[in-house]
């Protein structure tokens, strides 16, 4: 769990079902004491494969290029090549900012909340921590369920084809590749399959991984808004320094101040803190997340595309079905990020339900100031400019028809 099992066990539940898909594949958040070798050896067998890979896709583009073939004959190798080489980006900006996620995961660690709570602060966070988890279960499972179906299916059909109704095909393929060698015998069918497998499963379970974690983290700062509104209603105003008094002795006096449980400064150093944290995991992120988007519309477009153009049935399903995976990733990641601006904002709400007009001078003006800081929301940013939301969901879907027609306009009039 690289380090992270110091945390509280309802805080790491949803957080592993992501950390280990992705460990799979080499996306450690370790420390920076752990040894390079130990967190890096993966990659020096993952990344030939991964070169070789993209190597394979590039020598596909080029024929189809140089030779003038019809690119909708294999419409779904183009969806397939855009998110390999969105694996390739999004895999190098995780590689250098993994150190800063590694902080922000922690730093939330840190700051993680179980005891102290009232009721409804209690329900909320279960409320939602039992959603996030079961969420990530169902969605990363139809991911990876997908994938596979859409990777063995070349398979099932060149056995039962071969083996059990005798005919004489060619040996299939999950990727349309020409390799500069003939793919006749058994175990170099075998061998070609099942790296096409493992280089698009990896790209995959990043994919969903990666885009599970966004979510987890985002859910987590929404939890710690959404406990700190509580925290604002419940705090009391500030009237004037109360001084207490010890009991006489020897005819003197001793005053002493008396320290507030939960004060306003208290709750204004914690919201600083998740303030900063929802800044420092907009950093390390905002130019992963313009990359999902980006590519997001390209690969639904197209995969759309693959559905129109799909021989079968089976094909069909499969193509859909990697359309409805990746629009439930952007859904997801789009609302979860519109809660943490909601509750971001609620602050100044909370902020109206405090009893301000009790409190001294001094006290109001730091209600205006909270007031006044959670007017500007926290959430999620695309290249840190433009807030995700569900309006950006919005976007992508109106970009992505519009993208759709284009290319569903050029794929009939081939006849």
């Amino acid at each position: 769990m690289d380090g992270f099992e110091i945390y509280h066990k309802e805080f790491l539940k949803p957080l592993i079902v992501t950390l280990k898909m992705l460990n799979q594949f080499n996306v450690r958040f370790c420390s920076s004491e752990v040894p390079f070798l130990t967190r890096n050896w993966r990659f020096f067998y993952l990344v030939p494969l991964w070169i070789l890979h993209i190597i394979s896709l590039m020598s596909f583009i080029v024929n189809l290029i140089m030779e003038g073939n019809d690119p909708f004959e294999e419409a779904y190798m183009i969806p397939i090549c855009i998110i390999s080489f969105e694996h390739c980006i999004k895999m190098c900006i995780l590689m250098k900012k993994r150190e800063e996620i590694r902080d922000v995961i922690t730093n939330i660690g840190n700051i993680w909340r179980s005891t102290g709570l009232t009721d409804d602060q209690k329900k909320t966070k279960e409320e939602i921590l039992k959603k996030l988890y079961n969420a990530g279960l169902v969605f990363n499972n139809i991911g990876i369920a997908v994938t596979i179906q859409y990777l063995m299916v070349p398979l099932f059909e060149t056995l039962v084809r071969r083996l059990i109704l005798k005919q004489e095909v060619e040996l299939m393929l999950p990727l349309t590749i020409i390799y500069p060698f003939e793919i006749k015998t058994w175990p170099l069918y075998l061998v070609i399959y099942g790296f096409q497998v493992y280089s698009l499963l990896c790209a995959a379970c990043v994919y969903l991984g990666f885009g599970w974690l966004l979510v987890v983290l985002t859910c987590y700062l929404n939890i710690q808004f959404l406990l700190l509104q509580e925290d604002l209603i419940h705090v009391k105003p500030e009237t004037s320094n109360r001084l207490s008094y010890l009991p006489e002795e020897e005819g003197e006096i001793t005053q002493y101040w008396e320290p507030s449980p939960f004060g306003i400064d208290d709750f204004v150093r914690q919201h600083q803190t998740v303030i900063l944290l929802t800044d420092k995991l907009n950093a390390a992120v905002n130019k992963i997340t313009f990359t999902i988007i980006l590519f997001a519309t390209l690969n639904i477009s197209f995969f759309a595309i693959a559905v129109k153009a799909s021989a079968g049935a089976v094909d069909m399903v499969n193509n859909f079905g990697a359309i409805i995976v990746i629009m439930m990733n952007i859904f997801i990641l789009c609302y979860c990020s519109q809660l943490l601006s909601s509750s971001s904002s609620g602050i100044a709400l909370a902020a109206g339900k405090n009893l301000w007009y009790k409190g001294d001078l001094s006290y109001q003006t730091k209600i205006r100031f909270i007031m006044m800081r959670s007017q500007k929301p926290c959430s999620l940013t695309s290249l840190d400019f433009s807030p995700i939301g569900l309006e950006t969901f919005n976007k992508v879907l109106k970009t992505t028809w519009s993208y759709f027609s284009l290319a569903s306009q050029m794929y009939d009039e081939r006849y």
